[in-house]
C-alpha cells in the first residue's frame, strides 16, 4: 500500500475531487477510474493511521505518532518546502501529536523525539505551532548546519482538504524536516 502522510492525503482529496469534476462533465471512463482509485486511498488512509497509531505504540511512544511515508510522496514533501537536505535514507516519516495530556505535554513531547532521536534513522517531517523542547531545536539547528535539516515559518504550501481541522495557529506555525542518521 502506498503511504502518503497527511499532506499526501490532501493531495488525493483535490486530485478527486478534479477527477470526479472532469468526469461529470466529460463522461470519461478514464477520469471516473482515476476518481475511484483516489476515493480508495482516502478510504484505506483511515487504516493507514490506525496501524501508524498502533505502531507507534509498540515502539514506546507516549505522544508522538509516526507516519510512514512512500518515497514518491516523501520527494514531493521535498519538493514543496524547496529545501534540500544532504544524505541518503531508506524510510521517510511524518510526525503527528496524539493523544497528549496537556499537563505533561512538553515533557512527553520531548521524551519521544529524544527516543526517536536515539532509536531510528529516516528523513522526518513536520508542521507544528505547537513548542518545541529545546533538546530537539538544538538538533534542528546542529543538523541544519550539516544540510540535514530545515526549519522554516509558514505552513505547507499544499491547502487542507475540507474536514481535517489540525489544531495549528497559523500565526505560530512552522514545517521543516530533519535526517537522522
Amino acid at each position: 500500500m502506498i503511504t502518503m502522510g497527511a499532506k499526501g492525503r490532501d493531495v488525493v482529496f483535490w486530485l478527486f475531487v478534479l477527477f470526479i469534476t472532469g468526469a461529470a462533465l466529460s463522461t470519461s471512463k478514464l477520469l471516473y477510474w482515476a476518481a475511484l482509485v483516489c476515493a480508495w486511498g482516502l478510504a484505506a488512509y483511515h487504516w493507514y493511521t490506525l496501524q501508524a497509531i498502533k505502531h507507534s505504540r509498540a515502539m514506546g511512544l507516549r505522544t508522538v505518532v509516526l507516519l510512514p511515508l512512500w518515497p514518491g510522496f516523501a520527494a514531493v514533501y521535498r519538493l514543496m518546502a524547496g529545501r534540500q537536505i544532504s544524505g541518503k535514507w531508506r524510510r521517510a516519516y511524518e510526525i503527528h501529536i496524539k493523544g497528549a495530556s496537556s499537563k505533561n505535554f512538553l515533557k512527553q513531547l520531548e521524551t519521544d523525539l529524544v527516543l526517536i532521536n536515539s532509536t531510528m534513522a529516516g528523513l522526518f517531517f513536520w508542521e507544528t505551532s505547537a513548542p518545541v523542547p529545546a533538546v530537539i531545536r538544538r538538533l534542528i539547528r546542529e543538523k541544519k548546519r550539516q544540510g540535514k535539516a530545515f526549519w522554516v515559518k509558514g505552513a505547507w504550501p499544499a491547502p487542507r482538504a475540507p474536514g481535517t481541522g489540525r489544531e495549528i495557529v497559523k500565526k505560530h506555525v512552522r514545517h521543516g524536516a530533519i535526517f537522522l542518521d
